[in-house]
């Protein structure tokens, strides 16, 4: 970024430098659309609203779900990113490109079947044989004889099937890319499967032979034929830059504000619960291979950039803020009682009571065998807190199998205490 800096000091302050100075406070959403503005990304790419439209779509609910900073929306999108499409709507004038089997029981009026060289099955495929008694895996070739060739004819099968469900979609017409035969129409086996799979002669199914590409049939290759788009033709010379840095959250100032004193916008200790309790929640399941300082450090700077007021501490405070929120899981994963629910439960769960209030216990972990309920606190103890993880048990218990074993603690994070609840007390009540 420095070397960007020093040799386009202009873009890096116009289009960069805004991003860098303000957005630590702002979310992932908020944060793209002041990119899409700032580059002005509607004018220079409008075929490409859909897909805009689309991002801005995952990028809320990469939010709705808790991924409230730019770091944890980037780990969303590591992991989820890759299976997102544009939806359309099944009337939509345009091309849906499917595979085979999700194209099982859908009709078209046009379909193009552009590949016909599937795979007939693993290269490699092994099977047991038993030869002079003993039994050994080895690799189906043509010298095992039947086993070989019976293996053969299920694949053959399989990829007539296949074919036989991917030309009988159409409605009107049927475009296959096919290798180029010698034979009648230069189609070779074709007009015989269309004879056999769709009981059509070649010249009842009004067969036409297609022609290669101009240039493809002067030699040159296909991948450098030139390919017609419907892009949009404007150039960044066609669209004048922004003539000021960007506005972020330019409708902030808009909103009317009924309250707002310095123990709001503050960081008190019950942000520092709130801190401590989220650093929990993003936890990954540890297992024995696990770096658990290195998977702490991870879970609190997740954490702590949930929380913008963070950025108004001091660096010495928020410094040691964060060596305390990373003691506090390690001393967790080191307990033997709390190790295996972390990062393998549901944090704040919902669950509705029979009165339909809605409770939602900080940790609900279900194993073979039951389930168990903890519940995070910190600082001082408090009667209330049994009170209520029990209540927690009781919905539990209610969800659960007759004969689970449900059990909960209290972990108080800053006195390094667990305390086993369970759903008797002392006194034999529940």
């Amino acid at each position: 970024m420095g070397r960007f800096r020093e040799d386009f000091p202009e873009v890096h302050n116009r289009l960069l430098r805004p991003f860098l100075v303000q957005s630590g406070l702002m979310r992932p959403y908020d944060l793209v659309q002041a990119a899409l503005d700032s580059f002005q990304t509607a004018a220079r790419h409008p075929e490409a609203a859909l897909y805009v439209r689309r991002f801005l779509e995952v990028v809320h609910l990469a939010e709705s779900q808790g991924a409230g900073s730019v770091a944890r929306f980037l780990e969303f999108w590591d992991q989820a990113g890759a299976e997102e499409k544009v939806p359309l709507p099944e009337a939509a004038d345009a091309v849906r490109i499917l595979t085979v089997h999700k194209s099982k029981g859908l009709q078209f009026p046009v379909v193009i079947v552009p590949f016909h060289n599937w795979a007939a099955g693993k290269s490699a495929e092994y099977r047991p044989y038993t030869i002079h008694g003993h039994t050994v895996l080895t690799r189906l070739t043509k010298d095992l004889g039947e086993p070989y060739h019976r293996r053969m004819a299920e694949l053959a099968l399989e990829q007539i099937n296949l074919l036989y469900v991917a030309w009988t979609r159409a409605e009107e017409e049927l475009h296959a890319f096919v290798p180029d035969c010698q034979g009648k129409l230069g189609l070779g086996p074709m007009p015989l499967i269309l004879g056999e799979i769709l009981h059509a002669p070649a010249e009842a199914a009004e067969i036409v032979r297609g022609s290669a590409p101009v240039c493809q049939a002067q030699g040159q290759n296909a991948s450098t034929c030139p390919v017609e788009t419907k892009l949009s033709t404007a150039t960044a010379q066609d669209i004048a830059p922004l003539d000021a840095p960007p506005q972020f959250l330019g409708w902030l100032p808009r909103l009317r504000v009924y309250r707002h004193t310095l123990e709001d916008a503050g960081f008190d200790e019950r942000t520092r619960g709130k801190l401590a309790h989220k650093a929990v929640e993003l936890l990954q399941p540890p297992t024995a291979a696990t770096n658990d300082a290195a998977s702490a450090k991870r879970a609190t700077t997740l954490a702590m950039a949930e929380f913008p007021e963070l950025r108004a501490l001091p660096k010495q405070e928020r410094e040691a803020l964060a060596e305390q929120v990373q003691a506090m899981l390690l001393w967790l994963m080191s307990q033997p009682e709390t190790r295996p629910c972390l990062g393998a439960g549901q944090g704040e769960l919902t669950i509705m009571d029979e009165d339909g209030a809605f409770l939602r216990p900080d940790l609900l972990s279900f194993h073979e065998g039951g389930a168990t309920v903890l519940e995070f606190k910190t600082g001082a103890a408090s009667p209330d807190h049994a009170k209520q993880l029990r209540n927690y048990l009781r919905l539990v218990q209610a969800i659960t199998p007759i004969g689970s074993m449900v059990s909960g603690a209290l972990v108080y994070l800053d006195r390094r205490v667990i305390e086993p609840i369970s759903l008797v007390t002392a006194g034999g009540r529940p």
